[in-house]
């Protein structure tokens, strides 16, 4: 027989890994599927100068620190983060709802609106939720809309052509503006 090599050597080392490797992995997918969250679909509903409101179906796992639900609005960069009350039913399928209220002049009318939840776990991490969206809506009035190259426009009296015309109007005063002021988006 040969010398033994240090390269020999590793490898009953590299062998008995490996075999702790397959027979742990079960465990660890086990382990990660019980902490893991588990989200439904979201449904969303908004009522002018009331708020809006969002529901979902989750399976919560053991060990939930918080839940919060993400409110972006138009677009704002920036993030509202609420709390929302963690189940008393604790671990398992469970239904989380959020309120966002909106008072007059909370919103303005035809703001894009998205929520979604956020659920820490004890550990840190952390797991998002799909994203609802849903258009503000004043239902006083019927809207009329119309997009333009830069500007949308809502109007709820006169028809078309005065749309149009303040479509054209808004696409030019802000495109001029732009390159007066050298500025783009």
């Amino acid at each position: 027989m040969g010398a033994v090599t240090p390269a020999k050597r590793r490898i009953p080392a590299i062998v008995l890994a490996v075999g702790l490797l397959m027979v742990a992995s079960p465990f660890v997918a086990i382990v990660r599927a019980a902490g893991a969250v588990s989200f439904g679909a979201p449904t969303i509903k908004s009522a002018f100068q009331v708020g809006i409101d969002m529901t979902e179906a989750v399976t919560l796992p053991a060990r939930v620190h918080r839940i919060e639900a993400l409110v972006h609005t138009g677009s704002d960069t920036r993030v509202l983060a609420e709390d929302v009350p963690v189940p008393v039913t604790g671990v398992g399928p469970t239904s989380l709802a959020y309120h966002l209220p909106a008072p007059a002049g909370q919103l303005l009318p035809n703001t894009v609106v998205q929520i979604h939840f956020r659920i820490t776990l004890s550990d840190g991490t952390a797991e998002e939720g799909p994203v609802a969206t849903v258009r503000y809506e004043d239902m006083r009035f019927a809207w009329k809309t119309l997009t333009g190259t830069i500007v949308r426009v809502h109007w709820a009296q006169g028809d078309d052509a005065f749309g149009q015309r303040a479509l054209q109007i808004g696409d030019k005063a802000v495109a001029a503006t732009s390159r007066l002021l050298g500025v783009t988006e």
